[in-house]
């Protein structure tokens, strides 16, 4: 449902995502870019970014982006759609989405919920229903709901 134009800015990912930033294209990620990313960082904070989300803890990525930073987190968003594509807030940090391809599903939720499965090792559980995701030195160490909550 997206015009030619939105469509146009949402690019596979083919480059590290360190080389990357924000530009206004989404990329598309496997879970091998992200493990990688995962992989070369201390700790990582990824914000699975839902534009419908009514939530008191679904933030601005721009906000969610300056505190993982004033705690020391390097940062990866995370979109679950390409809803308000073109009306998206900027970032420093480029704007990833799941690529759909590695799952053999279309653009939802369900290929950002797999891919959370697959970089956790299978560890999230039923009540892990936060949009924060944090990894420390490789390593998922668990889901929270609340950014005030990361430390």
């Amino acid at each position: 449902m997206l015009s030619q134009s939105q469509k146009s800015k949402i690019i596979e990912c083919s480059l590290p995502i360190d080389s990357l930033s924000y530009d206004g294209n989404v990329y598309l990620v496997s879970v091998e870019k992200m493990r990688d990313y995962i992989s070369h960082h201390t700790k990582v904070l990824i914000y699975e970014y839902g534009a419908y989300c009514k939530s008191d803890f679904c933030i601005s990525p721009r906000l969610a982006e300056e505190k993982s930073h004033a705690k020391g987190y390097d940062f990866c968003l995370l979109l679950d759609s390409y809803d308000y594509l073109l009306q998206f807030p900027k970032t420093k940090t480029p704007v990833l989405a799941p690529d759909p391809a590695s799952f053999g599903l279309k653009p939802t939720k369900a290929c950002s919920d797999k891919m959370f499965k697959e970089l956790s090792d299978n560890h999230l559980k039923k009540e892990d229903y936060g949009r924060f995701y944090v990894f420390k030195e490789g390593q998922y160490v668990k889901n929270i709901i609340s950014i005030d909550d990361l430390q």
